[in-house]
């Protein structure tokens, strides 16, 4: 809980110092609109509070796994690199083949940008937002339960020596 608080904390950070210029500069610069409604603006909102979630998810379930190696930049680098190819930042979902995509859709990835985007721009109606969400909520909480039970499995088995 308090990786996910110091994760919050940041967020706040990059979205003062960072997202909220850019975007000002970028939105009106490349003709970027907001969403089509309020409803889904709302509901853009919410899932891109669950895509906080989720990535925290993923980085804490990644964090975890210092606890068993000599060295973790390996798999941080690894992570990065899945998280460039599926969360649909690099190459939008709709240019997968259909077996990447299908394969694709099957883990958290896209629930950390590629379906808060598809909301914010309208791509989804109703049923399919709702769906879409569900999905986020189903990865943040899978991933809390696998990041702590991966924690309490790497404390019983961790020994410090020294001062």
């Amino acid at each position: 809980v308090m990786m996910y608080f110091g994760a919050a904390g940041e967020l706040g950070f990059r979205l003062l110092l960072f997202t909220i210029p850019i975007s000002l500069v970028v939105f009106p610069l490349f003709h970027v609109g907001g969403p089509a409604s309020p409803a889904d603006a709302a509901w853009s909102f919410v899932s891109f509070l669950l895509a906080f979630l989720v990535n925290t998810g993923v980085n804490f379930v990644v964090g975890t796994f210092a606890l068993h190696l000599k060295s973790i930049w390996g798999v941080i680098r690894a992570k990065a690199l899945i998280l460039e190819l599926l969360t649909g930042t690099m190459i939008p979902f709709s240019f997968f083949p259909d077996g990447v995509r299908r394969v694709a859709e099957m883990l958290p990835f896209q629930a950390i940008t590629y379906i808060p985007v598809t909301i914010w721009l309208g791509r989804r109606d109703g049923p399919a937002i709702a769906s879409a969400l569900a999905l986020q909520a189903g990865w943040a909480v899978a991933l809390f339960l696998l990041g702590r039970a991966l924690w309490s499995f790497g404390v019983k088995r961790t020994t410090i020596q020294g001062g």
